[in-house]
């Protein structure tokens, strides 16, 4: 929570090493326990705080390649224990990193399968458990992202349907 903190009061650089210490220090820590599912996990999320970082630097290429390998480890972690439905969600999370990347970059066709990805675990997550509004809320943001992209893609119709969509969520 401290790159957060560093984030918040503009302190880019700083979040930044603090990230990438983070990161080198479950590197490690992997290569003596390589199975750790805890130490791959803290890894994905070190990922993630860089991205984080390099995209409030506006880094948009390195932020992409650590979003992309967040999704890399969160896939071997979601297919390795399917039920384990944190991991799911960080899954979800990290696609939906790479769309916002990508959306920022005018690569909408890319932004809009990575959305679409975020949004199938989104779907999924809510079916197994819809009285958890947490995952309901997912499933809502999720819409909003694919149709915003489709918006953008001037696909209107199609951007009515995920809208509605939310919109029945959120009701």
């Amino acid at each position: 929570e401290t790159v957060d903190t560093l984030l918040t009061l503009g302190e880019t650089q700083s979040a930044l090493t603090l990230a990438q210490q983070a990161q080198k220090t479950f590197q490690a820590l992997l290569l003596k326990q390589p199975n750790s599912t805890v130490f791959q996990d803290e890894l994905s999320l070190s990922y993630a705080r860089v991205g984080d970082v390099l995209l409030a630097q506006g880094n948009l290429p390195e932020a992409l390649k650590s979003y992309q390998m967040r999704v890399v480890i969160m896939e071997g972690l979601a297919k390795a224990d399917p039920g384990n439905a944190d991991w799911q969600r960080d899954l979800a999370a990290a696609y939906n990193n790479i769309g916002d990347v990508l959306e920022v970059q005018g690569e909408l066709p890319d932004a809009l399968k990575s959305y679409q990805a975020g949004l199938a675990i989104a779907e999924r997550l809510a079916k197994v458990d819809p009285s958890n509004i947490g995952r309901q809320h997912d499933l809502a943001v999720a819409d909003e992202r694919v149709g915003n992209v489709l918006v953008a893609q001037d696909d209107l119709p199609e951007a009515l349907k995920f809208y509605q969509a939310q919109l029945a969520i959120l009701d």
